[in-house]
């Protein structure tokens, strides 16, 4: 980075340049360290007299790194200027997220590999290279098919972007051309989104702390969730007939928040199947049921969708998260993520399904506190 001023050169430069400078600066420091040069220059910058130079700088601290941040965010957070404070609290906080979210990484991989050596001594070398070779498959799988799904969101969008900047560059904006993939590229953007946060609730590990909740009421927050998706989507389920029999007598001692997503997730699917595309649904009916079994909890949600064949019914039944079937509009991590939860709640997840009659899925949870509410 030659091109970046001296810190002499930085302070006979217009305001409006100074804060230009920020970030090339910060660029090269991200890039290769911070020398006694940029050192300067960078004291200059946070020393403006314009705070919106300064305030520059605070909205790009995170390029220092661990070793600089703290020293600087500290000076820009005590400075005279609101905008400039706000910003570097900002930086913090999301540095500090960041630094949470590698601890939660590193603390991951430290917990595997204390497994695999854990079933080194029950079990012999052999079976411990079996093992990591079986979650390394696994992992090639899955990230296997995410990308896949994401390639096929992503690829549209690039050719899409590249015609419209093409057009821009030309001074010649086909008005026509953008009304038309405009929505359909803001369509994408929203579906990627969502399967990045399935990944990220997917990977979730799910707490062992539970609570005793009465089973309608989550049911009832799982629709809700299911219902502002829908709204925020734009979706009519109006013509969706909806029926709900969850006796109020019925408590589970869960993770609330956990069973929630699972809930929703599967009360998700079963609406999608009456699908005809992302946003045009069907009429039909979905039935959400739920019933003592001896010591377990089975709820059920079922649909009149359009049902799947066998071998696709085989495929959905692995719960390899990321892949979609060919009849789905989803991001492929529902069905793998209720199966999941409900797994770490030591219960279990079937599916049934026959072409055009429906879908059933079984969800069952055991009773650990046990127990009845009174009405």
């Amino acid at each position: 980075m030659s091109d970046l001023p001296t810190p002499t050169a930085v302070k006979s430069l217009a305001w409006r340049s100074r804060r230009e400078v920020v970030l090339p600066l910060m660029t090269c420091i991200a890039q290769d360290g911070l020398n006694a040069e940029r050192e300067l220059v960078l004291e200059a910058l946070v020393t403006d007299v314009k705070w919106e130079v300064r305030k520059e700088v605070a909205e790009h601290l995170l390029a220092l790194g661990d070793d600089h941040i703290a020293r600087f965010a500290a000076r820009l957070s005590t400075d005279a200027n609101h905008y400039v404070v706000s910003a570097a609290k900002r930086a913090l906080d999301r540095h500090r997220k960041g630094l949470q979210e590698q601890f939660r990484r590193r603390r991951g991989i430290i917990e595997v590999q204390d497994q695999f050596q854990a079933i080194e001594q029950l079990h012999g070398r052999v079976a411990a290279d079996k093992a990591r070779r079986m979650a390394e498959r696994l992992y090639d799988v899955t990230v296997g098919a995410t990308v896949h799904e994401m390639r096929g969101i992503i690829t549209p969008l690039v050719d899409w972007v590249a015609s419209m900047r093409g057009q821009a560059e030309a001074g010649t904006i086909d008005v026509a051309y953008a009304r038309k993939h405009l929505p359909k590229m803001h369509d994408r953007l929203v579906t990627l989104q969502a399967v990045l946060e399935d990944m990220r609730e997917f990977s979730r590990t799910t707490p062992t702390g539970r609570t005793t909740e009465a089973l309608h009421r989550l049911v009832g927050e799982a629709l809700a969730l299911c219902q502002d998706w829908f709204a925020a989507t734009e979706v009519d389920v109006s013509m969706v007939a909806l029926t709900v029999d969850v006796p109020h007598t019925i408590l589970v001692d869960v993770s609330r928040h956990q069973l929630v997503v699972a809930l929703r997730n599967v009360i998700k699917n079963a609406f999608e199947s009456l699908s005809t595309s992302p946003t045009t649904l069907v009429p039909g009916t979905v039935a959400i049921s739920a019933r003592f079994d001896g010591d377990q909890v089975v709820i059920q949600v079922t649909d009149t969708g359009m049902g799947l064949n066998p071998e696709e019914l085989d495929e959905v039944r692995k719960f390899v998260p990321g892949k979609t079937s060919k009849k789905s509009h989803g991001t492929g991590f529902g069905l793998p993520i209720a199966w999941r939860k409900l797994h770490d709640h030591g219960g279990s997840l079937a599916i049934d399904s026959r072409p055009d009659v429906g879908t059933s899925v079984m969800m069952v949870l055991p009773i650990q506190s046990g127990a009845l509410e009174d009405e």
